[in-house]
Formats: structure tokens, sequence, C-alpha cells
């Protein structure tokens, strides 16, 4: 195996953290419509969209 490192630009990283055990898909859906309701998506999809590299 060779391993090569390299210096890329520095990035940032956002999301938030939900914890779901198992395969209850009802609590998926909870965490999106939370999401949604909330604003989180849109300013996720803002934060997104305003630091794309040129």
């Amino acid at each position: 195996m060779n391993i090569k490192i390299e210096r890329k630009p520095t990035f940032s990283v956002c999301g938030k953290k939900v914890w779901i055990t198992g395969q209850h898909n009802e609590e998926f859906g909870d965490f999106w419509n939370e999401c949604n309701s909330s604003g989180f998506s849109e300013r996720l999809k803002e934060a997104s969209s305003t630091r794309r590299a040129t």
C-alpha cells in the first residue's frame, strides 16, 4: 500500500446530530420534519450554496 499525504485547502463541516436505534422509520421522518420545520434544512442549503469554491 502506498500512502501519500497531500495538503488541501481547508473546508467547513456542518450538520445536525441525531441518535436513532434500529430501523425505526418514523424516527427518521420525525428528524427530517423537525429539521424542515425549524428552518435547519434551509439554513444548511444556504450555507452550502454560499461556500462554494471558485
